[in-house]
């Protein structure tokens, strides 16, 4: 499969970031491109798409497993009739299997959550404390009469990034 997350509003130096991944022997294997950043704090930010996209994957996964399921019972049926025998132990095997993949792949979605939900909490730590860095600030700018210079324009709009992922995360939630 392959994805294109969108690229932020407001931030023209950055382009859409493509990821690429596929499954190998029962394992996800993601192969992801990201454009160099200048911030560190993007990095972190620009991951939520990605994490709702692994999470979308892995329900649609298990839809195809199931279907997967339904569709081996029946072609075991189908063909140890028409051959006039049927094979329960292959079956019975093949099914035991798929129950275990089932089982791998709950636990998967599982912690795929448990990731989303972390970096949900990081995500507003890092945006609380930067609340009281940027009220501390002005506080001190008041009381000493002192204006420091204003933002950047790549600090603004990592000011402005910040806030639109925040609010998007929350929709989404």
């Amino acid at each position: 499969w392959t994805a294109t997350v969108p690229r932020p509003p407001g931030l023209g130096s950055f382009c859409g970031e493509t990821l690429k991944g596929t499954c190998l022997n029962n394992k996800l294997v993601i192969v992801k491109k990201t454009p160099q950043l200048h911030f560190g704090v993007f990095h972190l930010f620009r991951e939520k798409p990605f994490f709702v996209f692994v999470s979308f994957q892995f329900l649609k996964s298990e839809a195809d497993l199931e279907y997967i399921e339904r569709r081996l019972k029946l072609d075991f049926i189908n063909g140890a009739s028409a051959r006039g025998s049927f094979a329960k132990e292959n079956v019975a095997g093949i099914l035991e299997n798929l129950k275990s993949i089932k089982a791998k792949h709950s636990l998967l979605r599982c912690q795929v959550s448990q990731i989303t939900d972390a970096q949900k909490g990081s995500m507003e730590l890092i945006r609380n404390r930067l609340s009281t860095a940027m009220e501390l600030i002005k506080h001190c700018q008041q009381a000493s009469h002192l204006e420091v210079e204003s933002l950047a324009e790549s600090e603004q709009e990592s000011a402005m990034f910040l806030d639109s992922t925040i609010t998007s995360i929350t929709a989404e939630l």
